[in-house]
């Protein structure tokens, strides 16, 4: 017996530079369920609670390459019983390495989302 597949809705969230993901929870319980998906998010090296590494170009680089790998793992996974939506959404810092992912990998994220995205430093 063939079917359609269920949809589901997977969020990879790239935050700002002040942002403790701790301080995030209640935000991202209340994402989850009013938009009925699941979330992926991390802290780059040198914010929030990273393992202490100073934060560099370099560095950050490597978070962006390293979380898009795991999101397109997770997406492939996935996509084997589900209908999977993809969401990229970048928040003030986010935004640039949000732009990054979507780049490198354009068919993998659907939709983009740049919240309070800034033009210069």
């Amino acid at each position: 017996e063939t079917g359609a597949k269920k949809s589901k809705r997977i969020i990879l969230f790239m935050h700002g530079t002040s942002t403790y993901l701790p301080n995030k929870i209640s935000f991202f319980k209340r994402t989850c369920s009013e938009l009925k998906s699941d979330l992926i998010t991390f802290a780059y090296r040198g914010f929030s609670q990273s393992d202490g590494a100073r934060a560099c170009t370099r560095g950050i680089a490597k978070d962006i390459k390293a979380i898009s790998k795991f999101f397109s793992e997770t997406v492939e996974s996935e996509s084997e019983n589900y209908q999977v939506e993809t969401i990229l959404w970048g928040k003030s810092f986010g935004c640039s390495p949000a732009i990054i992912a979507k780049l490198a990998k354009p068919d993998l994220h659907q939709i983009l989302i740049l919240e309070s995205p800034f033009t210069s430093v």
